[in-house]
């Protein structure tokens, strides 16, 4: 049987990840074009004047046990050389800097009033994660996608309906809510 072949746009993430698994079914013969002079994507990086500048998405998550990069990982024999790191970074603002951590302890030090805020941010992306992690069929191209996709939607009622209240909400709404759009040392952290 002769193998297809595809041609894959773009090596960032998703173009590189949908190649290596597209490769590894052993039915396609994948080539992959990237307009850029290193793969990345939006997680890249560029070198001017003998500095290394990291650009776009260059922290990543969705490495823990079923979260999206851990399945790939699996799926495709990988294991990433990554250890976790206390520190995730830190964020200079003209009158403070602020340390990003798991246990978010400095941001709640510095920002007591937000805990809600971050309480609700964390109940969202807890549900965001749990939903990746069904494969969700995003955008659906045919009709068994989107019957799936409604099913999803259904057996997760409870975690969509933490989405609905915010799906037309920017940002600054969002704050607004939490009564934290007046601060702005935090409104510049975020």
């Amino acid at each position: 049987m002769k193998r297809q072949r595809i041609i894959v746009i773009g090596a960032g993430i998703g173009g590189l990840t949908v190649a290596a698994l597209l490769a590894k079914t052993g039915r396609y013969d994948v080539l992959v074009l990237e307009a850029q002079t290193y793969a990345g994507g939006c997680a890249a990086t560029f070198y001017h004047k003998g500095f290394r500048f990291d650009t776009g998405a260059t922290v990543i998550g969705g490495l823990h046990d079923s979260g999206p990069h851990h399945i790939v990982g699996d799926l495709l024999d990988i294991h990433w050389p990554v250890r976790r790191s206390t520190t995730a970074w830190r964020v200079h603002l003209p009158e403070k800097c602020i340390v990003l951590t798991d246990d978010m302890h400095d941001i709640l030090r510095q920002f007591p009033h937000s805990t809600g805020f971050w309480r609700e941010q964390q109940h969202v992306a807890d549900s965001t994660w749990q939903l990746a992690a069904q494969g969700l069929p995003w955008p659906p191209i045919n009709i068994a996608e989107a019957i799936r996709l409604g099913k999803l939607a259904i057996s997760n009622i409870r975690e969509m309906g933490r989405f609905f209240p915010l799906m037309n909400k920017s940002v600054y709404q969002w704050a607004r809510k939490h009564q934290l759009h007046n601060d702005k040392a935090f409104m510049r952290f975020l």
